[in-house]
């Protein structure tokens, strides 16, 4: 992972000297002009910030998401997958960092946005609902973690398969979740 960090970080400073070059075109002075950056670049963002939560780098992916939603937010509709892939992504380093409230927030906006592009029974929407739970058991909500954790097992279960491992993951977390509200 940290050699894979290593080209992410290269690949982030070409972009920064590449966006430098650019800027100042068509700007007044003392005014500094920046084009949006290609949505493949925040896409690579996102993809750095991944392996930076890996490398137990969370505040610095942290950064990295918010910083690839800010420029998504200028060139793509909030239920755009990349969009929706950063949001997930970033709801999963807050909850690593303890901010279970905005991470359920996230994960309540990207579950609402794939389920009405993708349907209530694909994949990434169960993995979302599975995703969602955990964060609510985090944040101490069991019922709402055992209503989403629940759904997710179901639906995979339909979907992929009752021997799929995203099955029995999903599974595995509501009988943990079941055994913690049955102490």
């Amino acid at each position: 992972s940290e050699a894979a960090l290593v080209l992410f970080e290269r690949c982030l400073e070409v972009f920064e000297a590449s966006s430098s070059k650019a800027a100042g075109v068509g700007a007044g002075e003392g005014e500094v002009a920046r084009t949006p950056p290609h949505p493949d670049w925040i896409s690579a963002w996102n993809n750095c910030a991944v392996t930076l939560a890996q490398c137990d780098r969370q505040r610095e992916a942290e950064e990295l998401l918010r910083r690839a939603l800010e420029s998504f937010d200028r060139l793509l509709p909030p239920d755009h997958p990349d969009v929706l892939c950063t949001h997930n992504n970033l709801a999963i380093v807050l909850g690593e960092l303890g901010s279970h409230a905005e991470a359920r927030e996230m994960y309540a906006r990207v579950l609402e946005h794939r389920e009405a592009a993708l349907g209530l029974d694909h994949p990434d929407t169960l993995a979302t609902a599975r995703d969602a739970g955990v964060s609510a058991a985090n944040a101490g909500d069991l019922s709402a973690a055992l209503t989403l954790l629940m759904r997710a097992a179901d639906g995979l279960a339909r979907t992929c398969g009752p021997e799929h491992a995203d099955t029995l993951e999903a599974e595995a977390l509501v009988h943990e979740v079941r055994d913690v509200v049955l102490l």
